[in-house]
């Protein structure tokens, strides 16, 4: 009896040994895979003096090296998040792995096709920023942004201050209404006397313009520089016969870029905050996770990815692809902003690499060889023995 229980004992030996190899061996083989993992096997004894047997393969959820890829889309993760993605199936899963890509719906997935969750962004026409109340899938490729409202503009230029009495100059440029339409104002400059400018705009014909932003004077000192308006100026336009909302913009003249020297009159620059809307390119992501697109050349926030945190992210199960699963043992998800808590930052262009020390493999790998042939030797030995015995009693 007891030769049998040497031999089932030996047995289970062999079972733990070969099952730490070949997690070494899988560890081996993942040691350049993007946000993988190493696993090790956790063993116990058996009862009665049975032996052993691998108890469950544990995760070692460690941070792995962060390398700069230079592509916008790649997201590493340093510290103790995860990236929440969707499976075909519905399934919520967690992964390190952040080298995204769209899809064919123009969705955020990983490169498993599971759609990376977060919050959407809605810019308003007056640029404020409202983002939705519950996580989905995130759609960055060919979305559309709405068209923002001018509110705010400045000029940069010179006046001649040599010009005589009565000299004009003007300076045309577009602003965007609530529908996204671009409309022309132009302001027309006349000099009044020395160091006074006055100025009014217009517009196309049938729409209104109104405010102190319309009409009013410059008045420069003897060094060029402007002294009044010393405040901010408003314009409104307004009738619209597509029957977009007025705009009510605000210029600060005393802010700098308008100057009176004896130099030609010209126009430096012109910058106002609207825009027409349109397809959102050119993606990038920030440190909290919020993803900005260019539409008409500004930089606007499209989406925000969500990170989750576990208690004992060891807990977790495995699945394909890098993706695991929440379980008992992992406790529940604590999701949040990338930046906040414990669940560390974005990484923008760059991967986490595995945490797979190939040194340490190697080792592991001999150790199961070393302890495989020793069982191997054991269950000989027990052979021999039980051929001994038979060989007596015959």
């Amino acid at each position: 009896m007891a030769m049998i229980e040497g031999f089932n004992a030996a047995l289970s030996g062999l079972r733990a040994y070969a099952s730490q190899a070949n997690i070494a061996a899988n560890n081996i083989a993942n040691v350049n895979t993007p946000g993988f993992k190493a696993s090790r096997a956790v063993t116990q004894s058996l009862p009665g003096m049975m032996g052993v047997t691998t108890a469950f393969n544990q995760s070692a959820m460690t941070q792995g090296p962060i390398v700069y890829t230079g592509s916008g889309m790649d997201m590493g993760i340093s510290g103790g998040g995860f990236l929440k993605v969707r499976g075909a199936n519905g399934e919520i899963g967690y992964t390190r792995a952040g080298s995204l890509m769209t899809d064919s719906k123009g969705r955020l997935t990983d490169m498993n096709g599971n759609a990376i969750q977060g919050r959407s962004a809605t810019v308003g026409s007056d640029g404020s920023v409202t983002w939705s109340g519950s996580t989905g899938d995130i759609y960055v490729d060919g979305g559309m942004a709405s068209p923002k409202q001018t509110s705010s503009f400045s000029m940069g230029m010179n006046l001649d201050a040599g010009a005589a009495n009565g000299t004009t100059f003007s300076s045309t440029a577009n602003f965007y209404n609530s529908l996204g339409e671009a409309v022309p104002v132009t302001y027309n400059f006349t000099k009044t006397g020395s160091g006074t400018w006055d100025y009014s705009a217009t517009a196309p014909a049938g729409l209104t313009l109104s405010g102190t932003g319309a009409n009013g004077s410059l008045t420069f000192d003897q060094q060029g520089t402007l002294t009044s308006p010393a405040s901010d100026v408003s314009l409104q336009i307004s009738g619209f016969p597509s029957g977009a909302g007025p705009i009510d913009a605000t210029w600060n003249p005393a802010g700098g870029g308008v100057t009176s020297f004896a130099s030609t009159s010209t126009t430096t620059s012109f910058t106002q905050d609207g825009n027409s809307g349109g397809g959102i390119t050119g993606f990038s992501v920030s440190g909290d996770g919020v993803i900005s697109g260019m539409v008409n050349g500004r930089s606007q926030p499209v989406a925000s990815v969500e990170l989750a945190g576990f208690a004992n992210p060891g807990g977790l199960s495995r699945g394909e692809g890098n993706v695991y699963y929440e379980t008992s043992a992992s406790g529940q998800p604590l999701s949040g902003q990338a930046g906040t808590g414990s669940l560390g930052e974005i990484v923008p262009g760059s991967l986490e690499l595995s945490n797979v020390d190939l040194g340490e493999q190697m080792v592991n790998l001999i150790q199961s060889k070393s302890g495989f042939a020793a069982q191997t030797g054991v269950i000989r030995a027990n052979d021999e023995m039980l051929g001994s015995l038979m060989d007596i009693i015959t």
